[in-house]
């Protein structure tokens, strides 16, 4: 028996993403990481949990970095890289300069790959289920190459888009 396709803000997020230009799951992946990092640099910046767990990353990754400056949070900015560069120093300082190994990938190309699989699965699942979804993406001007190859991997062969 066939479950019902969730409604929730997934996939109301992609049937409005669907008419725009462009890849739909490229665009709300970056509003979704744009958002996440807002959070972090206007809520979370000073939350000792946060903090800790970032600690226990590589830090940014160079793309998120950029992102952090790009987005004109100043004093968040600086708290987060102020930190980063304070472990570097330490391990400068214990001659620990090789990456270290166990350090979990930057938080936000997590985050970003979380949101980007979150995405895709809506959208195989609305393809298959709802034939207005489907209409919906026939009529917009489709997904990337990148997020084609993995919608097609999600699909069944007998219901390719």
């Amino acid at each position: 028996m066939n479950r019902p396709l969730d409604r929730h803000s997934a996939f109301f997020n992609l049937q409005e993403a669907l008419p725009e230009a462009g890849c739909p799951i490229c665009r709300l992946k970056k509003r979704w990481t744009d958002s996440f990092l807002e959070t972090i640099l206007y809520e979370s910046v000073n939350d000792k949990f946060f903090r800790s767990r970032l600690a226990k990353t590589e830090g940014f990754c160079h793309t998120h970095a950029w992102r952090i400056v790009e987005l004109n949070s100043a004093l968040g900015g600086a708290i987060l890289f102020k930190d980063a560069l304070d472990r570097l120093v330490q391990r400068l300082g214990e001659k620990k300069i090789q990456h270290v190994k166990g350090l979990a990938p930057c938080l936000l190309c997590e985050n970003e790959l979380e949101a980007e699989s979150r995405y895709l699965n809506v959208m195989a699942s609305a393809l298959g289920e709802d034939p207005g979804f489907a209409a919906q993406f026939h009529a917009s001007s489709g997904l990337c190459f990148s997020h084609l190859e993995m919608l097609l991997s999600l699909l069944p062969s007998a219901s390719r888009v």
